[in-house]
């Protein structure tokens, strides 16, 4: 059973992750940032909003 508990776990954090993940490019493509303009930020240390 522990098993698959730690899997249901580990599967449930991947879900809201992912959610998170997808959100938050959703929202940097309505800014119409390209993957350019991503790359730069980053490599500046910039940061990237996240809504919680």
């Amino acid at each position: 059973m522990r098993d698959w508990t730690a899997w249901a776990s580990a599967y449930q954090l991947w879900l809201r992750r992912r959610e998170q993940y997808q959100t938050t490019i959703r929202s940097l493509q309505a800014k119409n940032r390209t993957i350019a303009e991503m790359i730069a930020l980053t490599a500046r240390h910039e940061p990237i909003p996240i809504a919680a």
